[in-house]
């Protein structure tokens, strides 16, 4: 069989690349081997052990002579022949990350690519170490974390801070702070004049909960909500002591609060257009409104609408008769009743019906409700529009139920007090309930603890700042403990 070139050329090499460069002058001490004990070259490049070529020093990927065993394999074929793939460096940034190591290092005797440690099976398709009972260190399960559940983090955390913030703050002013807690409770709860007065307290809160929660789960703010309370209030006082003479009680009561609801309407539709035509900030212009409506308010209740029997600026008084009737064997209206239908219906429209998961969407995305048909500008105007219906039906409810009649200087401003409550409750409608139970309660033992201990009466909005601060904060550490 005829020899190659290349294997003449490797012998030539190595009959004189063997000696010294400084040694003696003379032939070699080994001198050839016999021509007919050489091995004959393959015209391939075959296996690692059919190769006649002399074995190249082992080096590294960055060129430098490694020691160690298995090191002594060659990297490329020699002479013309095609390098082999499996024995060629695997280039620098491929797709699978190595460490650097000597050519040849990790081969079998045979030349072909060692198995990687930890993937030899034994004869049932195991893993050899799984079979015998050692966990891979990559199937060990996560160091598992308490679970903790939402609601706790970010509603019961910042009320029981809240409160021990207020505890400190009444200490500093000379009042202990269990002996007002307990006053609060005991007056507000405990005691059936002071439960039923906070049932009653929370009838608006209630409604003005399920507007928040329609505006905000669809991405809007609508903090113009005091404003759509005020005028809804005023037109109930106005409309209801003059048609409750013309008709029968229900429908007159029922127009009146249907009235306020569509002068809360009103009053949200420029924020609302404003929103939806040029894109403007509703916050502001909501805010802006309801500065404007408590002043409005004032200025027709003095100019216009004004009581002439009555020495204080006030609307026409609506007789206890011709209000919302009690139920049975309390001293609270059927108010109550209709707010809670109202708040479960918000809670079911949002969670069950295909109008608000279209509100919802647009909370969530306002480009995928466009690009889904939904109609972004006129979606925006009626959460709007509802969420100030919805206001505007709290206080016309409010008039008809217990008050009776709107003072000029009535502003309770309670919108900014149930917006921390909608966002303890998570937008749920059913935890909104138990949270406005509970400052009603507050609010109720507040007020009497404030002439009983000398607390100021405007402690509660105290507590409620507390409330804000420690949810805000409660937020924060939750999206940092979800991002890591």
């Amino acid at each position: 069989m005829r020899r190659s070139r290349a294997l003449d050329r490797d012998a030539h090499r190595q009959a004189f690349g063997g000696q010294h460069p400084e040694g003696a002058a003379g032939a070699r001490t080994g001198g050839q081997p016999p021509a007919d004990h050489l091995q004959q070259a393959h015209p391939r490049a075959g296996f690692a052990q059919h190769r006649s070529h002399a074995r190249a020093h082992p080096r590294n990927r960055a060129g430098r002579p490694c020691d160690g065993p298995g090191l002594d394999r060659p990297v490329r074929g020699p002479g013309p022949f095609s390098s082999r793939r499996r024995d060629a460096a695997r280039p620098h940034g491929g797709h699978r990350r190595e460490r650097t190591r000597c050519a040849g290092q990790g081969r079998a005797p045979d030349g072909r690519p060692a198995r990687k440690r930890g993937r030899r099976r034994s004869r049932g398709g195991r893993r050899m170490s799984e079979a015998a009972g050692i966990t891979p260190v990559s199937r060990l399960p996560p160091r598992s974390r308490v679970p903790v559940p939402p609601f706790v983090g970010t509603t019961l955390v910042p009320i029981v801070l809240a409160l021990v913030a207020g505890g400190l703050v009444l200490a500093a002013i000379g009042t202990d702070p269990l002996a007002y807690y307990a006053y609060v409770l005991e007056r507000g709860l405990l005691r059936l004049r002071g439960l039923q007065a906070t049932l009653v307290h929370m009838i608006p809160l209630l409604i003005l909960g399920a507007a928040l929660i329609v505006s905000f789960r669809s991405g809007l703010w609508n903090l113009g909500i005091d404003g759509q309370y005020m005028l809804g209030m005023l037109t109930a006082g106005a409309l209801a002591p003059h048609l409750v003479q013309a008709m029968p009680l229900a429908p007159a009561l029922g127009l009146s609060a249907l009235a306020g609801g569509v002068a809360g309407t009103l009053w949200a539709l420029p924020p609302a257009w404003l929103r939806a035509r040029h894109g403007t900030n509703e916050v502001i212009s909501g805010l802006m409104m309801s500065l404007i409506a408590t002043s409005l308010v004032a200025a027709l209740v003095k100019l216009w609408l004004r009581d002439p029997a009555s020495l204080e600026p006030q609307t026409l008084t609506l007789a206890v008769g011709d209000r919302l009737p009690m139920i049975p064997g309390t001293d609270v209206n059927v108010g109550l009743v209709l707010a809670l239908l109202v708040v479960l219906g918000v809670h079911a429209m949002m969670t069950r019906t295909a109008a608000g998961l279209r509100f919802r969407v647009l909370g969530l995305n306002p480009a995928a409700a466009r690009h889904a048909g939904f109609g972004g500008p006129v979606l925006a105007m009626s959460v709007l529009c509802l969420s100030g219906f919805l206001g505007g039906l709290a206080g016309s409810v409010e008039l008809i139920g217990a008050l009776g009649k709107m003072q000029a200087s009535w502003n309770p401003a309670y919108g900014f007090a149930v917006v921390p409550l909608v966002f303890l409750s998570r937008f749920n409608g059913l935890a909104l309930i138990l949270l406005a139970f509970a400052f009603s309660v507050l609010e109720i033992g507040g007020a009497s603890a404030a002439t009983r201990l000398d607390v100021p009466q405007d402690f509660t909005l105290v507590l409620v700042g507390f409330v804000l601060i420690f949810l805000a904060l409660a937020e924060y550490l939750a999206q940092r403990r979800a991002e890591t």
